[in-house]
């Protein structure tokens, strides 16, 4: 019997990506298997730091993208956030 390869959505997709990469989403050095470089993790709310290490099935993807949207709000450090300067 073969066993089917799930799909992966392109958010969940996109936010793996971002955690094997080797650059933060404001575009500096971050170490693989970190969400974001020190600075824009430090720069997030500790409940937001906590969420990062939920599981995929705990709701990590959303819990990313949520700390990206507030880092591209309050910070401006996101290539999103400098686009909309």
């Amino acid at each position: 019997m073969a066993v089917e390869r799930q799909q992966i959505d392109p958010r969940t997709r996109q936010a793996l990506a971002a955690l094997r990469s080797d650059h933060c989403a404001c575009g500096h050095h971050k170490r693989s298997e970190e969400s974001f470089c020190r600075q824009c993790y430090h720069s997030l709310p500790a409940p937001m730091r906590s969420n990062l290490y939920a599981t995929l099935r705990n709701g990590y993807v959303d819990f990313y993208f949520e700390a990206v949207d507030w880092l591209t709000k309050y910070t401006g450090r996101t290539p999103k956030a400098k686009e909309q300067a």
